[in-house]
C-alpha cells in the first residue's frame, strides 16, 4: 500500500495534479504512535509522505475519514451481532457511541471531495450512531 501510493503520488506531482486523495478511509489516526495499531502503519506513512510533499508545495493532501464501515460493525464475523441467536454485543455500558458510516455514503462524500479543488486536508466523513441497547 505504501510503495504504491507513493509512485501515485510521484506520478500526480510528476503531472502537476494540484491533490491527490490518499486511501485510508478509515477513522482519525493522526493521533495514534506507529505501532500503536499495526494495520494504520500505512496511513500514517503516506500522511508522511505526503507532508514532505506538501512542505515542499508539490502537491496538497486529502484524506478521509469514514471511522468504521456500518457493514463490517454488523457483520457476523467481528461478533457483535449473531443473527442466529438474535444477539448484540457490545462493550461498556451499551450507550457509547461509536464513529462510523457506510460505504455508500463514503463514495459519495468521495466524489463530492474530488470535484471540490478546496477540499484539502483531513475531511471527516463520520456520523455518530446511537448505539443505546436497553435490553428487557
Amino acid at each position: 500500500m505504501v510503495a504504491g501510493q507513493k509512485v501515485l503520488i510521484d506520478a500526480c506531482i510528476a503531472e502537476a495534479v494540484p491533490r491527490y486523495i490518499a486511501s485510508d478511509w478509515c477513522m482519525d489516526f493522526r493521533g495514534l504512535a506507529f505501532g500503536d495499531h499495526p494495520a494504520k502503519n500505512p496511513m500514517k506513512a503516506v500522511h508522511a509522505y505526503l507532508d514532505e510533499r506538501e512542505s515542499e508545495g508539490e502537491i496538497k493532501q486529502v484524506h478521509i475519514l469514514t471511522a468504521g464501515f456500518m457493514e463490517f460493525y454488523w457483520a457476523s464475523f467481528l461478533g457483535y451481532v449473531d443473527a442466529e441467536k438474535g444477539e448484540f454485543t457490545y462493550y461498556g455500558t451499551g450507550d457509547e457511541k461509536l464513529d462510523m458510516t457506510t460505504m455508500r455514503d463514503a463514495a459519495s462524500f468521495t466524489a463530492e471531495v474530488a470535484i471540490d479543488p478546496s477540499a484539502n486536508g483531513f475531511l471527516n466523513c463520520e456520523s455518530l450512531v446511537d448505539l443505546a441497547c436497553h435490553c428487557g
